[in-house]
């Protein structure tokens, strides 16, 4: 599967983006990831798929008093999918108190998954997406995205990443 690339980050800062033999386009290959320990082959749970602080909302009438939102990459998978994000050691989204209060009211820890960074990692690369669709169009699109891209680039997980 390929994604054209975006002009929104110059080609100088996009090439380490690249596999060999890419033209112009960024390839991605997701290896299969093992099922977690305990979990019978090929069931998955309803994930939300971008679970993160800021998908929480307000709301008074709920009986929770919060209403989750940003549903549009829900699908049946693993647990991790929601938890890589903020539960994750080295996450872009949080602090380590965050991460240990959203493992603790999660009721997992990820880190206990041995292929837990390769996971990490290819979600903190999957989150450039949006950003590279609209950076183009949105001023502060683009200077997270060109945070984000350095910070993946320099291996540097001590630069937090917002949503926008």
């Amino acid at each position: 599967m390929g994604l054209p690339l975006s002009q929104s980050l110059p080609s100088r800062r996009r090439s380490w983006l690249l596999l060999p033999g890419d033209e112009g386009t960024h390839r991605v290959v997701i290896p299969s990831c093992p099922q977690r320990a305990g979990a019978e082959a090929g069931r998955g749970d309803l994930v939300h798929n971008d679970a993160h602080p800021g998908n929480p909302l307000p709301d008074p009438t709920s009986s929770y008093g919060y209403v989750l939102t940003d549903w549009e990459g829900a699908c049946i998978g693993p647990r991790e999918l929601d938890v890589v994000l903020v539960g994750a050691p080295g996450s872009r989204f949080g602090d380590s108190d965050e991460r240990l209060a959203f493992t603790s009211a999660y009721g997992y820890d990820i880190a206990a998954w041995p292929s837990y960074r390769t996971f990490r990692d290819i979600r903190d690369l999957h989150s450039l997406a949006a950003y590279i669709r609209t950076g183009l169009h949105k001023s502060a699109a683009l200077t997270e995205l060109q945070r984000r891209a350095s910070s993946l680039r320099d291996n540097n997980r001590t630069i937090r990443w917002t949503a926008i």
